[in-house]
């Protein structure tokens, strides 16, 4: 069987949905699925039978597109693509889309053969918008973008880490705010931020660094894999204070929840009861440090959240996830 990837940012571009393809892909050729990837195109609409005939011309048994991505912006050449062509699709967001977001999503729902939904919130939401997709929807959920070892060795447990994309609309002002609070009571405990700078928001991250000069950070911005692996398997504790709350679509939660790391994070409508044990919630900055001093003082439950933690993580394992997926392959070429 053949697959190709058709994707709108791939690495080393800055894209949480690219990572998440570079490792789907590499899960799969694990496997033995012959797999090709097509990214950097020029994805407007006006160049869509170009693409059409770039995709044909691997020949794929199976065409599978990502969506959304940075790379595709706002062009319409997806769209196009998953008017002239049979393909999978699977849609990473649509409940946090605006509204012209999600009204581009409805072209995909009409001739794709299988559309994927990470959630089961996702998938519900846009059964409400487009009903017309109920028998050809399916749940594979992400899984982290980054291997953290399963036993992560931890020389300190001072440090509370953050990972994610540099950019507006992360929690980041909260965990500055924690750092701010962590400075003005003299605490031991230091905050370290790992990410990616995402093109287009150097400003931003500017103003970050600019507000938190003084502050116990420690700023870790475009480690490699290996680098960001062991800068987040070395972290005792985590602060992730997702705006909507945490849900299995965030995979710099999965990533600390294989790390076993103590998280804190946020309680929203698409947080799942699964992780009720394996994390604890925080409605603020200054919650989140009161639990984070709590479990330093009381190693017991520490060791019984990071077991937790690592529990939960199970189900995101790259072998599941690429076997998910070679079952759906399957059934659309079979079919």
């Amino acid at each position: 069987m053949k697959v190709l990837f058709v994707a709108g940012s791939y690495p080393p571009d800055a894209c949480g949905v690219g990572d998440y393809t570079s490792c789907l892909v590499r899960a799969l050729r694990q496997t033995g699925i012959d797999v090709d990837v097509l990214t950097g195109q020029d994805w407007s609409a006006a160049k869509a039978l170009h693409l059409v005939r770039s995709v044909r011309s691997y020949r794929a048994d199976v065409i599978h597109l990502q969506y959304p991505m940075l790379g595709f912006g706002y062009h319409l050449g997806p769209q196009m693509l998953s008017a002239l062509l049979p393909i999978v699709v699977t849609i990473h967001e649509v409940t946090q889309a605006h509204l012209l977001r999600r009204l581009s999503l409805y072209p995909f729902s009409l001739r794709s053969q299988k559309v994927i939904f990470t959630t089961e919130a996702e998938r519900d939401y846009a059964i409400r918008w487009c009903p017309w997709v109920s028998g050809k929807e399916t749940i594979i959920p992400i899984g982290s973008n980054i291997p953290v070892s399963a036993e992560p060795q931890r020389s300190q447990n001072n440090i509370i880490g953050y990972f994610g994309l540099i950019r507006p609309m992360k929690g980041l002002e909260q965990v500055i705010e924690a750092a701010a609070l962590l400075h003005a009571r003299s605490s031991d405990l230091r905050i370290r931020i790992i990410g990616k700078l995402v093109p287009g928001r150097e400003a931003y991250y500017s103003s970050l660094r600019e507000k938190s000069g003084d502050l116990p950070i420690e700023w870790c911005i475009g480690a490699d894999d290996a680098a960001t692996s062991a800068l987040i398997a070395s972290c005792q504790f985590a602060y992730l204070p997702f705006p909507d709350g945490a849900s299995e679509r965030r995979a710099s939660l999965i990533a600390f929840l294989e790390a076993g790391a103590c998280i804190v994070t946020t309680h929203g409508e698409q947080t799942p009861r699964f992780i009720n044990d394996a994390v604890r919630f925080a409605n603020s900055p200054d919650d989140a440090i009161e639990i984070v001093n709590a479990l330093k003082a009381d190693p017991h439950a520490t060791s019984l959240l990071q077991a937790n933690a690592q529990r939960a993580s199970q189900r995101f394992s790259w072998q599941q996830i690429a076997q998910r997926h070679a079952e759906l392959y399957a059934s659309v070429v079979n079919r």
